[in-house]
């Protein structure tokens, strides 16, 4: 057992190891709405393949699909690819890119020639682009630390980039 807890709990062992073909499926929705809260959810759906590459190194690349449930919600498309490298059985550093599209449906308001104020419903296209950079290392027996740089870009908005630091301890 002791074996076992070392070679699957992340306190030891912070590093992954996939071969293969994967998918995953899943409803996400918040029961705990306001009276006006018209939301339905998302579903989600992702396929890919995972393959190490040597001793130290995992390659895995994706499609996810992301539609929202309500009533004119939107959907996403992504191409994402990670790779990651183990320095050591307790330090592993990775890279994320994800490049997709999403579309969203809205109502615009206007007013025509003749002064009448028209409703039309319009789809926006917008092309994204996400890029992330990290280490995790375990610093201490149950305390693990994460420093990360993230890039993202949506459409013609100007890009956003952000840096974290994060330290998590397992209390079990």
């Amino acid at each position: 057992m002791k074996i076992m807890q070392i070679m699957t709990s992340p306190v030891f062992n912070i590093s992954d190891r996939y071969i293969g073909w994967f998918a995953r499926a899943g409803l996400t929705d918040n029961y705990m709405k306001g009276k006006r809260d018209e939301t339905k959810g998302s579903l989600n759906l992702e396929a890919g393949y995972a393959k190490p590459m040597g001793t130290d190194r995992q390659v895995k690349a994706s499609f996810e699909y992301a539609k929202d449930m309500s009533k004119d919600g939107g959907s996403e498309l992504l191409l994402c690819t990670t790779g990651t490298m183990d320095h050591s059985y307790t330090w592993v550093s990775g890279a994320n890119l994800a490049i997709g599209s999403s579309s969203s449906t809205g109502m615009t308001t206007g007013v025509n020639e003749w002064g009448d104020i028209v409703i039309t419903k319009e789809t926006v296209r917008e092309s994204s682009m996400g890029f992330r950079v990290y280490s995790t290392r375990a610093i201490v027996n149950k305390l693990v630390g994460t420093v990360s740089l993230n890039y993202s870009k949506t459409g013609d908005a100007d890009p956003e980039s952000e840096l974290k630091l994060g330290i998590t301890y397992f209390i079990f």
